[in-house]
């Protein structure tokens, strides 16, 4: 970044100011001050500048001459280690972001000033700089109003290439922001869930409290709705979410249907596709689209999962449309697959209750009751059955079953949380037992699965987790799991996962009550699922940037996955 900054600043700077002074030693040290800048002397050229503005205060040009020195020291700083990251991270609070270099605050300070003395057109590369400062800083919104303003006063910016970039970058970072603020949403609703239920009996603050709180959460969905520039599969479906958020059931169908487009065989997309046309009202639409993933291959155990949601899902939606049988069908296949569905349970006992047959429904509520989250309304179906409360035209619905994986944006938290509900567990279908083709075989059927999916990260993770579970059952010690697979494997595979939870990530001290990832992973060793949680700690996107995906035709080679695991390939 540091030369296409140098190269931004001669073509922009050295004319803006030379012209400025008529003192000739202001106009001395000022083109002393270029000459450092030219030869990336940057504390000279600062020290020249900072004298020029001492004699001269009112002229832009110096000010965005200082700033990109600034600027250029900032790049030129050492970055900081995973375990710097992970230590300044553990010391914010949920939404606060880190402090910015010194060099940042100086560069802003500077092309502010200068903006300031120069607000109108000719200022184009001021905006600029400053949102390569605020990216830097991973300050988002700033770069993207100031990409914006840059833009607007430049609109032939693609003919320099100096500046070509600018609408990819503005596409990059609003996505970014987007997916950041979606994320913040979520982890408030999961909050809230947890927050004690004060009911009817709230005083005036607190009512007031409550309601600032909804309409902060609002805002972050409006503000991502807003930034979202969406290109692919992940952008889409991230303003989906949010969209439903806001309650434009509408707007999240088209966004979907767009997601969908681009990763047509992921089931999971699929049903959140399903849910947008079931929350607009489009029922036989979300019929149709559960239909779907129930028609698909079980290529992948996350297909089976989301096949057995989609059984319920299409159950449930059959029950609101009267159609009975046709919902009995769909639930005791859910039941089938899945025995410790309860809120499938309870869905079948209010389909026998609707038919007359007490008896079973009466069975079917008790055996609800097994989960805590739906004894209340168990309790209240029971009660109907016997007298006790009148029927309700609308009966209460149960928790939301946990049997979808999670995805990016997690779609499992799309409706606000209730106290009853609790984080999404995964099936035991995640940890496999051992194939009956060769494990390498399989290992590599589930790595092509996942370039089929809008989020292969999730199924990479899972590839290499059931790989060790695999491993496992076929006799291996923990240790010499660990020796077989590496640790720079199973590294990868905890990056993949935390992408799932990148919630987490962003708020370092919230770790929801049996996450899918503790789970999975709580067969391997402790300092295994040590490195897990030390990931956690750090930024996925940046973890990423410094590990390439592995080179699958490599793993299997000998010295690499299998026997001693020293490698430099994923350094």
């Amino acid at each position: 970044m540091s030369k296409k900054i140098l190269l931004l600043s001669i073509s922009f700077v050295l004319c803006a100011a030379a012209t400025a002074f008529s003192q000739p030693e202001v106009q001395a040290i000022y083109a002393r001050g270029q000459e450092h800048f030219k030869a990336r002397r940057w504390d000279d050229a600062i020290r020249d500048y900072t004298e020029v503005i001492r004699l001269r205060s009112d002229v832009a040009g110096v000010y965005y001459s200082r700033g990109l020195c600034y600027l250029n020291k900032r790049v030129g700083e050492p970055k900081k280690t995973y375990m710097q990251e992970a230590q300044i991270s553990a010391n914010l609070k949920p939404g606060e972001k880190p402090p910015k270099s010194q060099n940042s605050l100086n560069a802003i300070a500077d092309f502010s000033k200068a903006i300031e003395l120069q607000p109108g057109a000719p200022s184009y590369g001021i905006y600029y700089a400053r949102a390569q400062v605020y990216k830097l800083e991973n300050d988002l919104e700033p770069a993207i109003v100031d990409l914006q303003k840059f833009i607007e006063i430049y609109p032939t910016y693609e003919q320099n290439p100096q500046f070509s970039s600018a609408k990819t970058q503005l596409t990059k970072i609003g996505n970014e922001y987007a997916e950041s603020l979606v994320t913040r949403g979520l982890y408030e609703i999961v909050m809230l869930s947890y927050s004690t239920v004060r009911g009817d009996k709230r005083t005036a603050e607190e009512i007031r409290e409550d309601d600032e709180r909804d309409r902060a959460i609002k805002d972050l969905f409006r503000k991502a709705v807003k930034y979202y520039q969406p290109v692919d599969s992940y952008s889409y479906a991230g303003r989906a979410r949010a969209r439903l958020q806001l309650d434009d059931f509408a707007g999240a169908v088209g966004d979907f249907k767009e997601a969908v487009k681009f990763t047509p065989n992921d089931a999971s997309l699929i049903g959140d596709l399903a849910n947008a046309y079931k929350r607009n009202k489009q029922l036989d639409l979300a019929i149709a689209e559960y239909s779907k993933i129930i028609a698909m291959p079980e290529a992948h155990p996350s297909v089976k999962i989301a096949k057995n949601n989609a059984y319920y899902r299409r159950g449930e939606l059959y029950f609101e449309q009267n159609k009975l049988d046709l919902a009995l069908a769909d639930v005791n296949k859910a039941i089938t697959d899945s025995p410790k569905n309860f809120v499938a349970y309870f869905l079948r006992g209010q389909v026998y209750a609707k038919k007359g047959n007490k008896a079973l429904a009466r069975a079917d509520f008790v055996k609800s009751m097994e989960a805590s989250g739906l004894r209340k309304v168990a309790q209240i179906q029971l009660d109907m059955l016997d007298g006790k409360a009148a029927a309700k035209s609308e009966p209460a619905k149960p928790a939301q079953p946990t049997t979808k994986p999670a995805t990016p944006q997690v779609a499992t938290t799309s409706q606000p949380a209730t106290p009853a509900t609790t984080t999404p567990e995964p099936s035991a279908n995640f940890v496999v037992k051992p194939a009956p083709e060769p494990l390498e075989s399989k290992f590599r059927q589930e790595m092509q699965f996942a370039l089929t999916q809008q989020n292969p990260s999730w199924h990479r993770g899972v590839a290499f987790l059931n790989l060790a579970a695999a491993l496992q059952k076929s006799g291996k010690q923990e240790k010499e799991i660990g020796d077989l697979l590496g640790n720079k494997l199973l590294e990868m595979a905890y990056i993949d996962f935390y992408v799932v939870y990148e919630y987490i990530l962003m708020n370092k001290n919230y770790n929801p009550p049996s996450s899918l990832t503790e789970k999975l992973l709580g067969s391997l060793t402790p300092e295994m699922r040590k490195k897990a949680r030390e990931t956690a700690s750090l930024t996925v996107k940046n973890y990423l940037a410094k590990k390439p995906p592995i080179k699958i035709s490599e793993i299997f080679k000998p010295g690499y996955g299998w026997g001693k695991t020293v490698s430099s390939d994923v350094n």
